[in-house]
Parts: structure tokens; sequence; C-alpha cells
């Protein structure tokens, strides 16, 4: 397995993402495969969050201070084992449930997802049965239902047709999960810049979705909390 051609094949996928098959390969290829697209998140991801960075700055140095003193600040706000659970461990499983699972196109995929979602939805509206609560739940149910009456070849015809569509709606759940990293520190005028200070969780997600379908869940979740290290290594070194 060599280098140039793990990339080439992830590229050429990232330009037309189509379903795989999980790679049955030997374990020594599949931890090389995942070690080879890890470095390469990280060098994109590291590069577009210093790019993020300089255009915050630019365009309104204190709104930029203020937005990453408080992203450097909030983890201290919890204890060691609170930051190394939730960050290497029930943060990426949650994460991955709710943005990657169904990539597979499979239903108990697809409906294992939904019910994460729901669950999810309780838990952050603390049992707040409101109006717009039950909408959304109405309408993930009526989903289920309707996942749950249908064939499994259908589905599949569906999802292979509009891959592109799903994998990159996945990308973009999964940074729009981060939105709250930054609502609560940033200022109303500038709540256009969302989109832009979570493009670096976008582009992981298109590698945690490749590993996903390229390798299998398991994986995904894996390189997830591989990514999630440096946040805790910062965490410890600031405690220290």
């Amino acid at each position: 397995m060599k280098f140039n051609n793990v990339l080439k094949e992830f590229f050429l996928f990232v330009l037309n993402p189509k379903l795989l098959q999980i790679n049955k390969n030997r374990i020594s290829d599949k931890i090389l495969l995942f070690f080879i697209l890890s470095f390469t998140m990280l060098f994109f991801v590291f590069s577009s969050s210093f790019l993020v960075k300089i255009l915050i700055y630019i365009i309104d140095f204190k709104e930029g201070i203020k937005i990453f003193n408080y992203q450097n600040n909030k983890l201290l706000k919890y204890s060691l084992w609170e930051n190394v659970s939730y960050i290497l461990l029930l943060g990426p499983m949650i994460e991955e449930l709710i943005s990657r699972l169904y990539l597979d196109l499979k239903k108990r995929s697809i409906i294992l997802t939904l019910v994460c979602i729901i669950i999810i939805g309780l838990k952050i509206t603390n049992l707040n049965f409101d109006l717009k609560f039950y909408f959304f739940t109405f309408i993930i149910l009526i989903f289920t239902l309707f996942i749950l009456n249908s064939r499994q070849d259908s589905i599949m015809f569906f999802g292979k047709k509009y891959y592109s569509f799903i994998f990159y709606f996945s990308c973009l759940t999964f940074s729009f999960l981060h939105f709250s990293n930054y609502t609560r520190v940033l200022s109303d005028n500038y709540i256009w810049l969302l989109p832009i200070l979570v493009l670096p969780q976008f582009i992981m997600g298109i590698f945690f979705g490749y590993i996903r379908i390229k390798l299998g869940f398991f994986w995904a979740i894996l390189l997830h909390i591989f990514m999630n290290i440096p946040a805790v290594l910062i965490y410890i070194t600031t405690k220290l």
C-alpha cells in the first residue's frame, strides 16, 4: 500500500463520494491506511484552523481574542476525568452515531441514528416538551416509520443515487453540531462567521466519513478519538 495511492484514492472519493465496500484486507494494511489518513487529516485540520484564526483576527481582532480565549478556557471548567471521558470516549461515540453511522445505508444503522437523535434531543431540552420539540420528534418518528416500512434494496438504490448529497450532508451535520462551541461567545453581529469557524470540523467530517465507509464504524470512532487527543493534552499541560 503506497502513500500516494492512498491519498489519490481519498481525493478521488472527495470529488465524487460513492458507497464503498468495507476494506477486508489484513489488519496491518488497515492500520497503515488509518495512520496515513490520520496524519493527512491533522495537516489539513490544523492548517485550516490557522487560516480561520488569521481571517477572524483580520475581520475583528478583539472579537477573535474573545472567541479563542473562550475556547482555550472552556476545558478548564471541568475536571480531568470529565474532559477525558467526554472528549475521548462519549463525545466521539455520540457524534459518530449521529453523523456517520447511517453512511452504510443499512436500515438498522439509519434507525439507530434516528433513535439516538431523539434521545439526545430529550437530554438537550432537559425534558422541556415545547412545541418545537414535539414537531421535530414527530418528523423523526415519521421518517423512522418510513424507513421501517421500506425495503433494504429500495433504500440502497436511492442512497447510492444520491450518495454525494448524503455524504456531504453528514459532514455539514457534524460541523453544525459544533456551532455551540461559539454561539455563547460570538457577538450577534458576527453570527455569520459560524460557518467559517467550523470549517475545520467540516474537514474532519470528510475524513471521518471516508474512514467510516472504507474501514468501518469502529475505525471512524478511533480516528475521532485520535483527533481529540491534542485537546486533552492541552488541558493536561495547562493544569500542570
